[in-house]
């Protein structure tokens, strides 16, 4: 059967076997989706302005083209009844792959899990393990910056990570891991037995 949401305008829950869970994409931008290799290039490039300047322009770039379609297309995917606000982290991975997650709240509020956690289990269960790049698109108006217990999961992969947040209104704030968590507790802080 062929492959389309239920309802027009509201993404499906999970793809088919074999299916791309974005097919419209293809569609739309044929021959623009980004390689992992395309990927890298582009990071490597924003990475050196980010590391000369605090800022970077990744305008025109398939790759910030795909990062703005992605995270929109996981956010609403977000389950997030008692504070409203929906967040997807997406993370490249050292091989060029991207790994999503979305906020999942509980009632039992210590039980939520964040975006960023989110990304990170799903990397680590597909077999990534080092990570050049969070990116956090929210809805608020202004970036909203990783939570201290994301903050310290990623430091646990990434201490160099740099994390680049969005706002709805299109704000961005860069910043890299060990500077938004100075003095973290990483594996070398602890007794080897």
């Amino acid at each position: 059967p062929p492959f389309r949401a239920s309802i027009p305008g509201r993404l499906p829950a999970r793809a088919p076997r074999g299916r791309r869970l974005f097919p419209e994409r293809r569609a739309r931008h044929p021959g623009a989706m980004p390689t992992p290799a395309l990927r890298l290039a582009e990071w490597q490039r924003w990475r050196a302005e980010l590391e000369a300047r605090g800022r970077f322009d990744g305008a025109g770039s398939p790759f910030w083209s795909e990062l703005l379609e992605l995270s929109a297309g996981y956010r609403v995917r977000a389950h997030s009844p008692y504070s409203g606000l929906s967040l997807a982290a997406l993370i490249l991975g050292a091989d060029g792959r991207l790994f999503a997650g979305v906020n999942v709240e509980n009632a039992s509020y210590g039980l939520t899990n964040c975006a960023e956690r989110s990304a990170v289990f799903h990397a680590v269960s597909e077999g990534q393990q080092r990570f050049l790049l969070c990116f956090l698109q929210g809805q608020a108006p202004l970036p909203i910056p990783p939570c201290g217990a994301c903050r310290q999961v990623l430091f646990e992969f990434a201490p160099d990570l740099w994390v680049i947040s969005r706002g709805s209104q299109g704000q961005l704030a860069c910043a890299r891991l060990d500077r938004l968590l100075p003095g973290a507790m990483g594996a070398a802080d602890l007794p080897r037995s």
